[in-house]
């Protein structure tokens, strides 16, 4: 468990973390996904959180290996990949999500979303939080113009959070038999 001083340190999540009203979301770096692929202890060491038993969500496990790559390849995609969801509370800050962008927005000022909160920590309103604060972010900049995401149809949840955070249905399928969804400015 990170100590006192961890915490108060920041772990290191340097000046590039959003804050919402419970959340901060640390854009996470190839050092954070590769102490998150080394096992919760060490992300909690480099994060300076509690991490759940219940870590990493589901949907979550298998990409971390192609996010080190990715920004190892390209630092400057920092921001444009996932974020660390933490409570930010004083004395016991526990990471409660993962989610982000696929990578930098592409020729058209499109970013695509995804997102997961660990079940001990859902129905909390985290994702709503962190979704929003993430679009926010994302559409600040110029060079995007679009933020899409998708999800099942069996995840009413999720779509729920889309929709409280102001996208609407994308018309055509995905080809996937996922729901396909937009937010633009």
């Amino acid at each position: 468990m990170p100590t006192q001083d961890a915490r108060a340190a920041g772990g290191g999540l340097g000046r590039n973390a959003l804050e919402t009203p419970r959340l901060r979301l640390v854009p996470a770096s190839a050092r954070h996904l590769r102490a998150d692929v080394a096992g919760r202890k060490t992300l909690a060491t480099a994060l300076g959180v509690d991490v759940p038993r219940d870590w990493p969500p589901d949907l979550v496990e298998a990409d971390r290996e192609a996010f080190v790559h990715e920004l190892e390849r390209n630092p400057a995609s920092v921001g444009w990949l996932p974020w660390y969801w933490l409570t930010n509370a004083l004395h016991s800050s526990m990471l409660v999500g993962f989610g982000g962008f696929g990578g930098p927005p592409n020729e058209v000022g499109r970013v695509t979303l995804s997102y997961a909160v660990v079940p001990s920590h859902q129905r909390r309103g985290y994702a709503t939080e962190a979704v929003g604060a993430l679009v926010r972010w994302a559409l600040s900049h110029d060079t995007v113009r679009v933020v899409d995401a998708e999800t099942l149809p069996s995840l009413a949840a999720s779509i729920a959070v889309l929709e409280r955070t102001g996208f609407t249905r994308a018309p055509g399928e995905s080809g996937t038999g996922m729901l396909r969804f937009e937010c633009c400015e």
